[in-house]
């Protein structure tokens, strides 16, 4: 029984559909089915306990992956660690589901994903970050069609660029209440570049003043 897929195992394949079966598979490697062009679906178990760097990114036509519905990509809730550029540039992907308990998004998880609208969420443009979420990486929604983010009250930092290019994005609510300038998140530069119109950051009622006296906060 295969319980690895390994790096490049199927990078640039001409493979249209990968269904992989049993209930033993646990690794799967980076650039495992990264930049297949022709490449529209990936079943995998949910067995699958990691994923590495850039397994699907590249894949630009990839629309299903561990799911039965066209557009939707789900990591399942064994998953224990993922790679930065998971889906980079997979621009057929419209919403996505994390079902595993994470803490942090590395880089470029979404970066290019231009179609891709909903993270976590039912309602179409939404994207729910968990409660426990304290730091998400940079670019990792770059370039998304996105229109709504939710952050929860752990939060610690936000990367670069992570929102850069979001047309749509029009509000980010922070739960994240704070008691100085000096406790609010790290943000890091570019972060909401060129997002949509009227474009306005929500926090906590009593922690506006800090989250203005903050310099990168300020800037924003």
């Amino acid at each position: 029984s295969v319980k690895r897929i390994e790096k490049q195992a199927f990078y640039k394949s001409g493979l249209e559909k990968i269904v992989c079966g049993g209930t033993s598979l646990e690794y799967v490697g980076e650039y495992a089915f990264a930049d297949c062009l022709s490449l529209t679906e990936v079943q995998l178990p949910d067995t699958v306990t990691e994923y590495g760097y850039r397994v699907f990114g590249g894949s630009t036509i990839l629309s299903k992956v561990n799911s039965s519905k066209a557009g939707e990509v789900r990591i399942g809730s064994n998953v224990t660690a993922i790679g930065g550029s998971l889906f980079s540039d997979c621009r057929n992907i419209k919403s996505a589901k994390f079902e595993y308990d994470f803490t942090a998004l590395p880089n470029g998880v979404f970066l290019g994903c231009t179609s891709l609208t909903t993270f976590n969420s039912d309602t179409e443009g939404e994207v729910i970050l968990p409660d426990g979420l304290t730091d998400i990486g940079s670019t990792v929604f770059q370039q998304t069609a996105i229109k709504s983010v939710t952050f929860g009250t752990k939060l610690k930092s936000i990367g670069v660029a992570t929102f850069r290019g979001c047309s749509k994005l029009t509000s980010v609510t922070i739960n994240t209440a704070i008691e100085n300038e000096n406790d609010a998140p790290r943000l890091g530069g570019n972060c909401f570049t060129s997002v949509g119109a009227g474009f306005a950051i929500y926090v906590p009622a009593d922690s506006v003043e800090f989250y203005k006296n903050n310099s990168a906060w300020k800037a924003s």
